[in-house]
């Protein structure tokens, strides 16, 4: 396997009463934003670096890129209880329309091909570089989206490169669950926390 290529992205809302969808849709969505970007850079990285790539395939590549949806370069791979956490990678836009691109034309000799070795390596030596930019992007980072009381942005390198997101909610902006409003209007004690 190729792990060595991924970044993982692990985001950990600290909230023991439920977080609002729209909130985690936000910060999904933010996470996408930022990871489409490096990718945007990592495939800038390609063209300076590999100026044998003629300005067709460049075109096309271009092309194939901005076809792309923004919110497709997330995938989340799993849910995680606890707080809500969330586990996702950095889909390899770059990496993909590349080797898509590049394997439509040279076909059958593309896999075991020089150009796609060197390609591969190249990216395998920007993944901190990447992680690094996309970390400078993201919520926390750049702002502290709404809803929101506080993010911590860090990064981890095993078992591979990583990015982590604590997001603390505002817990004035939940709204409560029926049960929840029904036990305060009858006069008993706060719901306890679900873990």
């Amino acid at each position: 396997m190729n792990e060595e290529l991924d970044i993982a992205i692990e985001v950990r809302f600290l909230s023991d009463l439920g977080v609002p969808a729209g909130l985690v849709n936000d910060i999904i969505r933010e996470i996408a934003w930022a990871v489409r970007e490096a990718e945007q850079e990592e495939l800038d990285a390609i063209f300076e670096n590999f100026s044998e790539l003629p300005p067709l395939v460049r075109d096309a590549m271009r092309y194939r890129f901005e076809q792309i949806e923004r919110d497709h370069a997330l995938n989340i791979e799993y849910g995680g209880r606890g707080s809500l956490l969330l586990f996702a990678t950095a889909a390899g836009l770059a990496y993909w329309v590349a080797d898509k691109t590049l394997g439509e034309t040279v076909r059958e000799a593309w896999v075991e091909s020089a150009l796609h070795a060197r390609l591969k390596d190249f990216l395998k030596s920007r993944v901190l570089h990447k992680r690094d930019r996309l970390l400078e992007r993201l919520p926390g980072a750049r702002y502290r989206p709404p809803g929101v009381t506080e993010v911590m942005v860090r990064t981890e390198n095993e078992p591979t490169p990583r990015v982590v997101l604590e997001v603390q909610p505002d817990e004035g902006g939940r709204i409560p669950r029926p049960s929840e409003i029904a036990s305060a209007r009858d006069g008993e004690p706060e719901p306890v926390p679900r873990g």
